[in-house]
């Protein structure tokens, strides 16, 4: 490590230590809030939730304290300094094994290396069982190593409780998932009613709280039926587990009229439904700069549709996997019958966060390919069309 970052990360932990002496709480204080919980990360994931909801950001970056702790603790409000020191101060004093870490924000985030002009930023990091979990509380949907996008950097200088500092890795390590499931049934008027359920976790979950938190369920439902025409959703809910993840569960019933197309007693139908016509993310030929996907990321499909008896399955899309181990990328597609009923099992996995310029053709063509896959339809026949257009004829 540089002197300079010696230099910088000893008198920081002089700063630090100036300035956890003026803020104390008791072992009464900490007794309230924990509620007799002796778990590490039981204690951990109260006490930052208490933080978080105890100090408000005032959007001032920084790592040193705007004001007094003790003043911003009891105000309300404070920088991102403040609010993290106390977190940092609060664990200590819960007998937590917490240390602070100098970042540079997102935005401002040019070199590989750092240096101590760089560090505008400071979160918690927490030793568990050997395992490190980082913390920042300045935002109201983050959850444990699920840092706010502004503090999704390469890396960061930790200043261990002993004076020791030393660069870490910063990168988010674990895929946030979402599972999305849907049951359907196609109904002989080839309309079609079913119920969808999302799972979200980590980055996908806090993607969702920053969005939607503040929006009313009929205004969820509306956003539904504008991003799919047609579309008839209702009895919408959604259920969050404020646990380590942040986990999120929303479901809602849906019909729909349109989508299916019928053809000389063909019926052509999308084992994704509404889902089939996402568009490809990366259409241009060319970037300027590398692609980053922030973190990596999980997300898999689960459709079941039941057909009317009369319906005859005649075709399905093949099975087809692809995999760019290079880019840490893998689409999974699976799809099968049993009787009257299709299920679909579709996965897309990303591991790898940043795909440089010179991969981007490769990651288009991957991404197309999965377009085309999505659109692909299954084909049905209708056993009794032909009676019904000649009783029809006859009349």
């Amino acid at each position: 490590m540089s002197n300079t970052l010696e230099t910088l990360a000893n008198n920081f932990t002089t700063l630090l230590e100036a300035e956890a002496n003026q803020l104390n709480f008791t072992k009464n204080e900490i007794h309230d809030v924990l509620k007799g919980n002796e778990d590490d990360l039981e204690k951990t994931i109260i006490l930052f939730n208490f933080i978080k909801m105890k100090i408000k950001w005032n959007g001032i970056t920084g790592i040193e304290p705007l004001k007094r702790l003790e003043n911003a603790y009891l105000s309300g409000s404070g920088n991102i300094a403040d609010i993290n020191l106390s977190l940092l101060k609060l664990l200590r004093s819960a007998g937590i094994d917490a240390s602070p870490v100098l970042l540079n924000t997102r935005d401002s985030e040019l070199k590989s290396e750092l240096t101590n002009n760089e560090f505008n930023y400071i979160i918690c990091s927490v030793n568990i069982n050997d395992s490190q979990i980082l913390l920042d509380a300045s935002d109201d949907f983050s959850s444990p190593n699920t840092l706010p996008e502004r503090a999704l950097v390469k890396k960061g200088l930790i200043v261990e409780y002993n004076g020791n500092q030393k660069i870490i890795n910063l990168v988010p390590v674990k895929p946030s998932n979402k599972l999305i499931t849907i049951n359907a049934k196609v109904h002989p008027d080839h309309s079609v009613k079913g119920s969808i359920k999302t799972n979200l976790t980590d980055y996908f979950a806090s993607d969702f709280l920053e969005n939607y938190s503040s929006r009313s369920e009929s205004e969820i439902i509306k956003e539904y039926e504008r991003n799919y025409k047609g579309l008839n959703a209702y009895s919408y809910k959604h259920h969050i587990e404020y646990d380590f993840s942040n986990s999120i569960t929303q479901s809602f019933q849906f019909s729909s009229d349109n989508l299916s197309n019928k053809s000389a007693g063909k019926l052509y139908i999308s084992p994704l439904l509404f889902l089939a016509n996402e568009t490809n993310p990366f259409k241009d030929s060319y970037r300027q700069y590398p692609i980053d996907f922030k973190y990596p990321f999980n997300t898999e499909f689960k459709v079941n549709i039941i057909f009317p008896q009369d319906f005859e399955i005649e075709s399905l899309p093949r099975n087809e996997l692809l995999k760019l181990d290079e880019l840490g990328a893998e689409f999974t597609y699976f799809l099968r019958s049993i009787g009257n009923v299709v299920e679909l099992y579709m996965s897309l996995k990303q591991n790898k966060t940043i795909v440089s310029i010179e991969d981007y053709k490769k990651l288009r063509e991957y991404y197309e390919a999965i377009h085309k896959k999505r659109k692909e339809v299954i084909t049905l026949s209708i056993n009794n069309y032909g009676s019904k257009r000649s009783s029809k004829n006859s009349k």
